[in-house]
């Protein structure tokens, strides 16, 4: 059994001019320990009497276990876009993209409540998870397959800093020069 290992597994297809990527989620050893010590918790504190802490340990017991159920997620690409879809427990369970909205394809580990995975950017902090559970050698495979099947794929410009930054990128901001030199505006 795999302790720590990807928890999906991506098979791909081709079919009609499009890329499909079915990412089904694998358990690991993490993914069972978990209803395992909820379930042990819940019994014990059953039979020592603490009702809270058997009701708490219960909740997180059925959690652990709807995590168990197999979940698949669908990417098709094509020349014109990219769509997404879901099958368990996702309430944004299709979703569409046009090349001209995506500006980068990208592996992200995800933030507080978003899984690590496959993401779209479309903006400049806008991300979309489109395969969950995958990690960044698979993400990567991914990304190459579609780049290597859809050569001439043009994506969005990349979003200007909103500050500039460091390496000499120019700023949307407008110097005033009040700095008392007598210098008119003057745009960096």
């Amino acid at each position: 059994m795999n302790w720590l290992g990807p928890s999906a597994r991506v098979e791909r297809f081709e079919a009609d001019g499009e890329l499909r990527f079915q990412a089904r989620n694998q358990l690991n050893g993490i993914m069972l320990l978990f209803p395992c010590i909820s379930g042990l918790s819940f019994f014990y504190s059953l039979l020592h009497g603490e009702y809270r802490y058997a009701a708490v340990s219960a909740v997180a017991f059925v959690s652990a276990l709807l995590g168990l159920f197999p979940t698949k997620k669908t990417l098709w690409v094509s020349g014109k876009g990219v769509e997404t879809s879901s099958d368990l427990f996702d309430s944004a369970s299709h979703r569409s993209f046009r090349w001209s909205e995506i500006c980068a394809l990208k592996y992200s580990l995800g933030a507080e409540d978003d899984p690590s995975g496959l993401y779209i950017r479309t903006g400049r902090w806008s991300e979309t998870c489109v395969l969950a559970g995958v990690d960044e050698a698979q993400a990567n495979e991914i990304i190459e397959a579609i780049f290597e099947r859809f050569p001439n794929i043009e994506l969005a410009d990349e979003p200007k800093p909103l500050f500039g930054n460091l390496l000499g990128q120019e700023s949307e901001f407008i110097r005033l020069g009040l700095s008392g030199h007598g210098e008119g505006p003057q745009s960096t």
